[in-house]
């Protein structure tokens, strides 16, 4: 893509833009996808917004490369979010972002995410990932129906600010530099084990 731009366009099957190159700015806006969409193995050299769009099934962003922003406002994800083995050289935005589940595993973040008041009503796995920068999960909510695990690399402030997370939470071998979880709600067990022996024992015995 030299550029595009798609806005309040319904599609009905199946959204495929797999080992896509983008060399300018990408907007989807206020679509609907009520199929399966993919953009693995793509590389986005420009921005990538999808803003207030709906996807009635799943959205993977694997094995991706991003040098500039990527941003998913009020968007809406009835499906899983998955976004393994990506790196996003620049900021990634995830405001006001609902989805059924988030995964984000071998991902490399090398700048900040915000994920202000991102609601997920399921899983959210956020394993072996590596953050450079800040994160923000402030006023971020979770219904409660699948696990909340963080066993990822944090190498700059994390802020759970107002958040609620409901149902078990886990930090096995998690590793922070600095966290605060200032009037954060958990609302279900939590562990907490930084201790990367404790994850690895924890993973043979399953």
């Amino acid at each position: 893509f030299a550029s595009a731009q798609f806005k309040e366009t319904t599609i009905m099957g199946e959204l495929r833009m797999d080992t896509a190159t983008t060399h300018a700015r990408v907007d989807f806006e206020k679509i609907e996808c009520h199929e399966n969409a993919r953009w693995n193995n793509g590389l986005f050299n420009d921005k990538l917004v999808v803003r207030a769009c709906h996807f009635f099934k799943f959205a993977t962003w694997c094995n991706c490369l991003f040098k500039d922003h990527f941003a998913l406002p009020s968007s809406r994800f009835d499906g899983e979010v998955a976004l393994d083995g990506t790196v996003f050289e620049e900021k990634v935005f995830f405001q006001d972002t609902n989805m059924d589940s988030l995964c984000i595993r071998g991902t490399t973040f090398h700048k900040y995410w915000d994920c202000e008041r991102l609601h997920i009503r399921g899983q959210m796995l956020c394993q072996g990932s590596t953050f450079e920068e800040p994160v923000s999960f402030s006023f971020m909510e979770t219904e409660g129906h699948g696990r909340i695990s963080f066993n990822a690399v944090f190498k700059a402030p994390v802020d759970f600010y107002r958040a609620t997370l409901r149902g078990p939470v886990w930090f096995l071998g998690t590793q922070f530099q600095d966290v605060s979880f200032v009037n954060t709600t958990f609302d279900g067990q939590v562990f907490f084990s930084f201790d990367p022996n404790t994850l690895r024992e924890r993973n043979r015995r399953r």
